[in-house]
């Protein structure tokens, strides 16, 4: 899981490898240098040693690069994704999301498994500070709530793909 998130994240283009640095606002490098780099009165620098905004950007990309990292290996502690509802995952978010086989390889847990991976997907977990043992709990308590009647079409299934 690990290697194929870091793998995805590799590969995704960062909007911020795009800019131009004559297309950014003085102001707003101004405010960058002066977040991103040490000040002036802290460190003797010599004017031809003023950190270049490519380099800012560059430091910048790698901060989100670990915070992503860090917030999707933090998010996985309490719920272990077999590997054939990784693979089921590649295509969650395409019309043609097969949810009958992420219910089969999920045990039949498709609802868990889909709440973790969207809450995780989109960041809600750390943005609404749910703690994921309280998502996972909320998650089978509703799978038990939609197995009851055993509802041909309002099921745990139909809630996971919906």
């Amino acid at each position: 899981v690990y290697i194929d998130e870091t793998r995805r994240l590799l590969d995704t283009e960062d909007e911020l490898s795009d800019i131009q640095s004559d297309s950014v606002p003085l102001e707003v490098r101004d405010w960058l240098a002066s977040t991103f780099t040490r000040k002036m009165g802290m460190t003797k620098r010599r004017p031809e040693e003023k950190p270049k905004f490519r380099s800012i950007v560059h430091a910048v990309q790698a901060g989100i690069f670990v915070e992503r990292m860090y917030r999707r290996t933090s998010s996985l502690v309490g719920l272990a994704y077999p590997d054939e509802v990784i693979a089921t995952f590649k295509a969650v978010d395409k019309w043609s999301f097969d949810v009958f086989s992420l219910n089969k390889a999920s045990g039949g847990h498709s609802l868990k498994f889909m709440m973790h991976e969207l809450f995780t997907r989109y960041d809600l977990l750390s943005r609404f500070k749910i703690p994921v043992p309280s998502l996972i709990s909320f998650g089978e308590a509703l799978e038990i709530g939609y197995s009851k009647y055993k509802n041909p079409y309002h099921n745990l299934i139909h809630a996971a793909d919906v």
